[in-house]
């Protein structure tokens, strides 16, 4: 084989192997997983500080994780990339719609149910050159986020079709201001805004409960299906209030919000047996409903009482 042979093959090679790694890079891969998040963090502290994540000065190995230590070669390769490459595209809607002037007093909310989220949100403020809103930025939970306390204006991240966006929908507090979409145009997290609203949380807090289900079968071949049990439930079973959002620890009861003046209309999961009572702000009260549901007659009666 002449030389000229040989140099034209391994071009065709090299062309090759640039369109099928080329190829769709804007769709590949969908997001950044947890080790490519981390590396890009070191990475840009590298480029930015000559310091890793943990402080130490332009080191020999990486500490990734607690007890992870990788080699450099990665990070350091990745470094000059990132000093003139902003990662992440898909949080631009997050930007265009979160100015938060340095001083702006708002926080930043984010639902601690999405996967990698505050590496992902850490990595894109930083990329932008906003590491003052790190320390601006909440993670929440349904159980202690308390919008009676969150300013108005205040940007709520939660993911698309998620129980945090379902129960999110069905509040005052909060309107959608945005939704963040993948290539194809699918949703994939809701961004929500505080309102002006200010209404009372009265019955917020947690209630520890006692169920009994007594059943009738409606026939011979009838049998009378028992609520799920774990080591928790029903035995340990409380319902918790956040934001007037009745969430059951145990599921027996679907989300659903509690009116102003107390009134509660929910539905027993799998059961599809709507239940109804007055919640009150001190003493036990009860919740109860009864029908029928694959031919057996269920009483279901909840026993909560407030924990101070």
């Amino acid at each position: 084989m002449t030389f000229r042979a040989r140099t034209l093959i391994i071009a065709a090679v090299l062309v090759a192997a640039a369109v099928l790694y080329s190829a769709r890079l804007n769709r590949v891969p969908p997001f950044l997983s947890t080790d490519e998040t981390a590396f890009a963090l070191q990475a840009h502290a590298i480029v930015t500080t000559a310091h890793d994540e943990n402080g130490r000065f332009l080191p020999l190995y990486f500490q990734v994780f607690e007890n992870v230590w990788f080699h450099p070669a990665l990070v350091y390769c990745l470094a000059p990339v990132l000093a003139v490459v902003r990662p992440m595209p898909c949080w631009r809607t997050i930007g265009s719609n979160a100015p938060h002037a340095r001083d702006d007093p708002r926080l930043i909310y984010l639902s601690s149910g999405l996967p990698r989220i505050k590496d992902h949100w850490r990595l894109y403020l930083l990329s932008r050159g906003r590491r003052d809103l790190v320390k601006r930025t909440v993670l929440f939970t349904q159980q202690d986020l308390q919008l009676a306390f969150v300013k108005p204006g205040s940007l709520l991240l939660t993911g698309f079709d998620d129980p945090v966006e379902r129960s999110f929908l069905k509040m005052e507090a909060v309107r959608v201001a945005a939704h963040v979409t993948e290539w194809d145009g699918s949703p994939s997290f809701t961004i929500f805004e505080r309102t002006a609203w200010t209404g009372l949380y009265r019955f917020d807090g947690t209630y520890p409960v006692k169920v009994t289900v007594p059943c009738s079968p409606g026939g011979v071949h009838d049998a009378c299906a028992s609520l799920a049990t774990t080591a928790s439930c029903p035995s340990l079973e409380t319902i918790t209030v956040t934001n007037s959002l009745v969430l059951d620890s145990c599921g027996y009861l679907k989300q659903a919000a509690i009116t102003d003046d107390g009134r509660y209309t929910g539905v027993v999961t799998n059961y599809g047996i709507a239940v109804k009572g007055m919640f009150a702000t001190t003493g036990t009260f009860r919740l109860s409903g009864s029908g029928v549901s694959g031919g057996s007659h269920y009483d279901f009666t909840f026993l909560l009482t407030k924990r101070n």
